[in-house]
């Protein structure tokens, strides 16, 4: 190390030892894979994922047939924060595992593969090495018909709106009164609106045929 004043100017050479000091690179620690898991439900793909408790934030990257080999031919998620958690001590381990982390992917197709890699960063800029894919398979879209009926007169009502509950998803009876559409779940709730009655939201409960 040469030493220098205070305007930057090198400065002479020391002559004794007491002005030298010896520096030691030390070995940074391998920030450990987060662990992955992904599950298919209602045509989206949830993810878990567990860290090691300096983690600061998890990257995932997904693709569907090429490129999982290469993160760079991958698309990126938006990047999961790891929340400060309060501790008393005893989750000062580093090493111990962080769980309950979660993202929902939804820009997926039904019925096909994804996989899936994540890298977890630590606090000071480190990085994991990427852990292997994951790979899912989504749902397929489940498809509900069905008929709307005037409740007095039991004649069949065209051009009813029928809408997914909180989603723009959607569809309108027709000249017989029915209507066929896909839906993500079989829990799917289903919004019928037409002028002049009052509107109905209806539970699919599983089934695949309903009459309202």
């Amino acid at each position: 190390v040469m030493p220098t004043g205070p305007t930057g100017e090198r400065s002479e050479w020391p002559t004794s030892k007491d002005k030298f000091a010896v520096i030691t690179a030390r070995p940074l620690k391998p920030v450990p894979k987060p662990r992955l898991n992904a599950r298919s439900e209602d045509v989206r793909v949830h993810l878990d994922l567990s860290v090691v408790q300096d983690v600061e934030r998890v990257r995932v990257w997904r693709t569907t047939e090429s490129g999982v080999d290469d993160l760079r031919e991958m698309r990126p998620l938006p990047p999961i924060d790891v929340q400060a958690r309060d501790s008393d001590g005893e989750d000062d381990d580093e090493s111990s595992m962080r769980t309950g982390l979660s993202q929902v992917d939804e820009n997926v197709e039904p019925s096909k593969w994804y996989a899936y890699r994540a890298v977890a960063e630590a606090k000071d800029g480190r990085r994991s090495e990427p852990t292997e894919p994951v790979w899912i398979q989504t749902d397929e879209p489940f498809s509900v018909e069905g008929k709307v009926k005037d409740a007095e007169r039991n004649d069949s009502l065209p051009g009813v709106n029928v809408v997914v509950v909180d989603t723009n998803q959607g569809t309108t009876t027709d000249a017989e009164g029915r209507f066929d559409l896909d839906v993500a779940s079989r829990d799917t709730k289903l919004r019928f609106a037409f002028t002049g009655y009052e509107t109905k939201v209806v539970p699919l409960e599983g089934r695949s045929e309903i009459t309202v």
